[in-house]
């Protein structure tokens, strides 16, 4: 039988995880245009309702994120905070050291195979994965909206409309004093926040400065502004994607330091594939092979001939050649450029500031 009003200690779970049902929104930007931040019209559908298909401003799109592969679904369920624990045992709770020093491939595939004996979890109808971007855009818009910081079409929660930042740095230093024999670049403590939307870095320290751990200040980095929201999607770690550019041959931009190589790339329903005609193309060129619902083309707020900025002076930078693989959010160093909408590139290898997030499906 089940049990219910059993209360249950943080101490005893290994993950948690916040329910994003599937919607469909109003695009307003979809011809890549610039635009400022704004309240994204948000309505909740089943998966049996008309899939809507939007792709011109005013009409509604079915966030892309609802399917996956041949299956629509009712929603996903997202992790509350970036990966921590181990490779072989990865957790998703509050107050630990985010899990980084992982290539791509070894994130993916720590997920990928949880153990059904361990996490509970039936895998013959639930599918365990790493987020792709358009995971996190469907986030990302939730957020922007009234269902997540927004209280309605103009006025913004108490906290603001932007997520505050997860600041903590259990490295020591900052950007401006890095040196090659001192690493300043640490992994983060889950589910904390900065004593400010774009906080300074707090290096080398272990736990949330007292008061702004997530069930207290810390909501303030939550994209609900609550306890019920997703945290460390600003700041905390870059968290890497399983997104990735293709050549003009249509094969992987193959870096041998991902741990992926062509043919042993999962299924196309695990990643976001991003295909360029060439690496030779200007920033706002490029940035148009992104997809409607990530967040990247939608949200671009400034352009600055080779970058540009997302909303809230988020970064928004591209993927190429040289950085295949999109990585998101920013860095506990990164002040007001870190954001739920920031976004840039990396190799695919090894960083001590690069973590992962898991998502569960169901048909």
């Amino acid at each position: 039988s089940v049990k219910t009003n059993v209360t249950i200690d943080v101490a005893d779970l290994l993950q948690m995880y916040v329910w994003i049902p599937r919607y469909r929104y109003k695009l307003w930007n979809a011809t890549m245009g610039t635009s400022e931040p704004q309240a994204i019209d948000i309505e909740f559908e089943s998966k049996d309702k008309t899939k809507q298909y939007g792709s011109t401003n005013g009409e509604w799109l079915t966030h892309p994120a609802f399917t996956f592969g041949e299956s629509e679904l009712n929603g996903i369920w997202v992790g509350k905070f970036e990966m921590s624990g181990s490779e072989s045992t990865p957790t998703i709770v509050p107050n630990q050291v985010s899990l980084t020093n992982l290539n791509v491939s070894q994130m993916f595939y720590s997920l990928y195979n949880m153990s059904s004996e361990t996490y509970g979890i039936n895998k013959t109808t639930t599918d365990t994965h790493m987020m792709k971007s358009m995971e996190w855009g469907a986030v990302a818009y939730l957020t922007s909206s009234i269902y997540g910081r927004y209280q309605n079409s103009t006025t913004c929660i108490a906290s603001g409309c932007e997520v505050w930042i997860n600041n903590v740095n259990t490295g020591y230093g900052n950007l401006s004093q890095q040196s090659s024999d001192q690493p300043q670049y640490g992994p983060s403590i889950t589910g904390c926040a900065g004593n400010s939307v774009s906080a300074s870095p707090q290096p080398n320290i272990t736990a949330c400065e007292n008061g702004y751990d997530w069930i207290a200040l810390g909501v303030n980095a939550s994209t609900t502004g609550n306890i019920y929201g997703i945290y460390d999607m600003s700041g905390g770690t870059w968290e890497y994607m399983m997104s990735v550019l293709f050549d003009l041959n249509n094969t992987y931009a193959l870096y041998k330091e991902s741990g992926f190589t062509n043919s042993t790339m999962p299924d196309t329903k695990y990643y976001n594939k991003y295909y360029y005609p060439n690496f030779e193309k200007n920033y706002y060129e490029t940035l148009s092979s992104y997809y409607l619902g990530e967040g990247k083309r939608e949200t671009l707020n400034v352009y600055i001939e080779v970058r540009g900025h997302s909303w809230n002076e988020d970064y928004n930078y591209i993927v190429s050649a040289e950085g295949p693989w999109l990585v998101r959010g920013g860095c506990h160093n990164n002040n007001k450029y870190a954001g739920i909408f920031a976004s840039t590139a990396a190799h695919g290898g090894i960083y001590s500031y690069h973590s992962f997030r898991a998502v569960l499906s169901r048909n």
